[in-house]
């Protein structure tokens, strides 16, 4: 008689099953990282646009309420209060740099506009250096030399007594153009590497001028501390509201840059 019962014993993978089956595996994950690298890296660009906005939009909110004088970028005489209305001293880091001098206007939500991606993780409120690390990186940096002014060192406010530097909105020849914020980077000294985020951008002809292509491990300083983060591009936000999103080269267009440079259609304007 046939017997149709089911046997007990199940049946064990051989080591080749095993191999293959490890091998297919491996091959998935190697073709998933490079999805999820770019799913994320899509991500933080979204996150980083949607920033821009919010920054340029205060600034022009801000330019408002002083009859369209521009907020500086640096400010030496500025006053600031953190979010709890605490005024900062008056001619420190954090009174002078415009993130919390443009914090009001944000309604003092700094996670999502002056820091995101990796400058919003290392956000920690018990940190007593906080206010002064949001204060010098913020995740875009402001083209403070050639809009609203950078009272700090020269010849960075040369520019606004010789007329260079816009410091008011009916001064602008070609807003839709005109940078105000850049994604930026700057070095960090203690890990001996660049990193997200820096108070301030400066342009290709600034001093140092930029090299000729562009460097993902290039110094930060090199390259004005603009930071080329997604597909070798940076997003930037213009005196007209707008976002952009800039290769090397559009960024090398100095006309980008300062309004002199659109005022004689110059790309390639020295300061």
């Amino acid at each position: 008689m046939i017997s149709f019962a089911r046997s007990n014993r199940s049946r064990a993978f051989t080591l080749v099953e095993l191999l293959v089956v490890i091998a297919v595996l491996g091959l998935l994950a190697g073709l998933a990282t490079p999805v999820l690298g770019r799913a994320r890296l899509a991500g933080q660009q979204a996150t980083e646009t949607a920033a821009a906005k919010s920054l340029i939009t205060a600034y022009l909110a801000a330019a408002q309420d002083q009859s369209g004088v521009l907020l500086k970028g640096y400010d030496e005489e500025g006053q600031a209060c953190d979010s709890q209305g605490t005024p900062f001293q008056l001619g420190s880091s954090q009174a002078s740099r415009w993130p919390w001098r443009l914090a009001p206007y944000l309604n003092y939500q700094l996670e999502g506009a002056i820091l995101v991606n990796e400058r919003a993780n290392a956000l920690d409120p018990n940190d007593p250096n906080q206010s002064y690390l949001v204060s010098a990186s913020p995740s875009l940096g402001m083209n403070s030399y050639f809009v609203g002014g950078h009272e700090y060192g020269q010849p960075a406010y040369s520019y606004v007594t010789n007329g260079i530097c816009v410091t008011r909105l009916a001064q602008a020849v070609k807003p839709s153009q005109l940078i105000v914020f850049s994604s930026a980077r700057g070095a960090d000294p203690m890990r001996g590497k660049n990193v997200d985020g820096y108070y301030f951008v400066t342009s290709p002809q600034s001093s140092p001028k930029w090299p000729a292509a562009w460097s993902a491990s290039g110094s930060a300083k090199a390259y004005g501390q603009v930071r080329l983060a997604y597909a070798e591009k940076a997003v930037t936000a213009q005196l007209d509201g707008s976002v952009s999103l800039l290769n090397f080269s559009e960024l090398r267009d100095m006309r980008r840059w300062a309004n002199e440079a659109a005022k004689q259609d110059n790309p390639n304007w020295k300061p």
